[in-house]
């Protein structure tokens, strides 16, 4: 049934389930859906549209019970125009109906005191001494430079604008050329993650 069992009702239903070929209502309208928004720059569409496909994500939101999104502030984002990209009618049409659920993490899992990834290296906020461990095995395994005064900085996500990833395209000649200003150009830089090709690109140089 779903995680709101209210779901709000219309004189007359904006689509049938008919509509979409299924026999009929009376056992699909038990259900409430909800569409997690992912993909905001695609605006619901396939990248090759010429302007005559259908736009899924658009529909999806305007048709959704609720519209859920990764964080608070995200809900925020997208009613904004630079945020919503191109859907900003949509998105504060659906205002009252948008949640942002903030993400979490599974604190079992990731303690550094029992995370299988890091045995037998373990540490915890009384005991640092094994983060310095982990940080060189880090650094074995990825074939860098031992070294535990040298910065490293890791970055795992989706490759596009919202996640940062162009700022750290910017700052990249600042990370590891040696300049007057503080830096000293021996930072180690991890990346990982897939999205738009211009900065998969970056990664691979």
């Amino acid at each position: 049934h779903g995680v709101y069992p209210n779901p709000p009702r219309w004189e007359v239903p904006k689509f049938s389930f008919l509509d979409f070929g299924l026999r009929d209502n009376s056992y699909y309208d038990r259900y409430v859906w909800t569409f997690p928004i992912h993909e905001r720059p695609s605006q619901g569409r396939d990248p090759r549209d010429d302007g005559e496909a259908i736009k899924l994500l658009r529909g999806g939101m305007e048709m959704a019970d609720r519209v859920v999104t990764v964080a608070p502030s995200y809900k925020d984002e997208i009613m904004s125009v630079e945020g919503a990209w191109g859907m900003e009618d949509v998105t504060r049409g659906r205002f009252d109906h948008t949640d942002g659920i903030l993400n979490g993490i599974d604190t079992k899992e990731w303690d550094p005191m029992n995370d299988k990834y890091l045995l037998p290296i373990t540490f915890n906020s009384n005991d640092l001494s094994g983060k310095a461990k982990a940080k060189e095995a880090l650094q074995r395994e990825l074939g860098l430079q031992v070294d535990s005064n040298r910065p490293l900085v890791a970055f795992i996500g989706r490759l596009a604008p919202q996640k940062g990833v162009d700022l750290i395209e910017q700052v990249f000649p600042w990370l590891m050329e040696r300049d007057n200003q503080g830096v000293l150009g021996e930072v180690q830089l991890v990346l990982m993650g897939s999205g738009e090709e211009r900065y998969a690109n970056f990664l691979r140089r």
